[in-house]
């Protein structure tokens, strides 16, 4: 593993001998211990002060349990997570998910089962941040869409309209600032007739 993909991981765990125990695993396993903490709270300290990769968190700690703690990277410093328990259930596994956890191990991991854990975590959070990016893009285009919406003064004779400022504005310079569009410039069958009659081509 070379320095530039190198993971650096916090572990936080309250019993200290098992967390001994996952620290010398992860090493193993090839990752960085960046930090330890022994409670949820004190984790997103040294999270927050050491900036991982990644968090690995035991799901029952004192203060703040595991599930608290990501809930918490999840809103205010999205990084991976993997989550650790002493067995598995269907209620464990929907609120982990529910609270953007990437993975999770029963305890004690092997270097094998905490290296798989990682990786998906790890590709699961990339995931989770392409979809809040596109969601963002999308919400800022429906933004610009919706800036068009409701009743526009316009001026019955020169089509004019006149903005939140009082400001009168031709319609394609209001419509090109409040949206993506932009114009180029025709002229109509109608209008040619009108305008230039001597370039209308005539039928017969």
């Amino acid at each position: 593993m070379n320095e530039r993909n190198v993971i650096s991981v916090v572990i936080a765990e309250d019993e200290y001998i098992i967390s001994q125990d996952i620290q010398s695993t992860a090493r193993e396993a090839g990752y960085v211990v960046a930090g330890t903490a022994s409670d949820g709270e004190m984790a997103l300290e040294v999270i927050g002060r050491t900036k991982p990769t990644l968090a690995i968190l035991d799901i029952q700690m004192p203060r703040m349990d595991g599930l608290e703690a990501a809930r918490r990277l999840r809103d205010e410093n999205p990084i991976p997570v993997v989550i650790m328990t002493a067995y598995e259930s269907d209620e464990f596994l929907a609120a982990a998910k529910e609270a953007g956890v990437g993975a999770y191990l029963v305890k004690p991991p092997s270097a094998a089962s905490l290296h798989r854990a990682v990786e998906l975590a790890v590709a699961r959070h990339g995931d989770l941040m392409e979809l809040r990016r596109i969601n963002a893009q999308l919400r800022e285009a429906l933004q610009r869409v919706r800036t068009l919406e409701g009743i526009l003064p316009i001026c019955i004779s020169c089509k004019n309209i006149r903005d939140a400022f009082g400001t009168w504005q031709p319609i394609e310079v209001y419509i090109h600032k409040h949206t993506n569009a932009d114009f180029s410039h025709g002229c109509c069958p109608n209008c040619m007739k009108k305008l230039y009659p001597e370039y209308v081509v005539k039928d017969g």
